[in-house]
């Protein structure tokens, strides 16, 4: 079992009570939420700091200030958010979509892989939230379309372009959309794709059957060559 990167006090004292002269730089996870991040934040603690360490072992990370507040600060807003996740899960995809732009590729794939040891969720609904938060970020849904339950939405941010286009068509993103009703849409693309490789099957089989017959040709055409071949050495000799 590797053992827990150590953290001075004066590192903690630090990181749990920034100076006042960095309030709004980079010690803020998110400037434009500042304020009410403020009212939700407590200073680090000592176990928030030792899993930190724990996770990011073997990286620079546990020694940024920086980065340990933002990580710290991240786990306070998701928590606070995931009490009310039916209503915030945008605000918890658009935190770790922060997260992923200020940290490195590793630190954030670390990041994912022990969100269970961090917050309240695992690394697939970690996965999902960021998706649905990007799809929004990036008007691929619209936001007052967005189903309430991320799960659902998720659904959504994994269909293809044209499929998602029929999906609006089929008024199937709205706010109230049931995991049902996506479910049965999916299947339906299935079945149709499923139909679609079926009639590409049978030209595959029929072109394999002509491919045969010609290969039988030319196989008697050699056997004639041949024979011709071994005729005209007979002569030869």
């Amino acid at each position: 079992m590797s053992e827990t990167r150590r953290i001075s006090k004066r590192a903690l004292a630090q990181i749990a009570e920034p100076e006042a002269e960095e309030e709004g730089g980079t010690l803020v996870l998110l400037d434009d939420r500042s304020r009410e991040l403020r009212q939700i934040t407590s200073p680090a603690d000592p176990e928030t700091l030792a899993r930190i360490a724990e996770v990011f072992e073997g990286t620079d990370l546990p020694d940024n200030r920086t980065k340990v507040q933002l990580i710290a600060q991240l786990r306070t807003e998701i928590e606070h958010l995931w009490a009310n996740a039916q209503k915030s899960f945008l605000g918890i995809g658009k935190a770790l979509l922060d997260a992923e732009r200020t940290l490195t590729k590793r630190e954030y794939d670390l990041l994912l892989s022990s969100s269970n040891r961090l917050f309240p969720f695992n690394r697939t609904s970690a996965i999902q939230l960021r998706a649905v938060a990007r799809a929004i970020a990036e008007e691929v849904i619209p936001e007052e379309s967005c189903p309430l339950g991320y799960t659902v939405a998720y659904e959504l941010t994994t269909l293809k372009e044209e499929d998602l286009e029929e999906a609006k068509r089929r008024n199937l993103v709205r706010p109230d959309l049931k995991r049902t009703e996506i479910k049965q849409f999916k299947s339906e693309i299935r079945l149709r794709g499923r139909s679609e490789n079926h009639i590409d099957r049978t030209a595959a089989f029929r072109r394999r059957d002509q491919l045969i017959g010609q290969r039988e040709k030319l196989r008697d055409q050699i056997t004639a060559l041949d024979e011709q071949i071994e005729e005209l050495n007979r002569l030869l000799n």
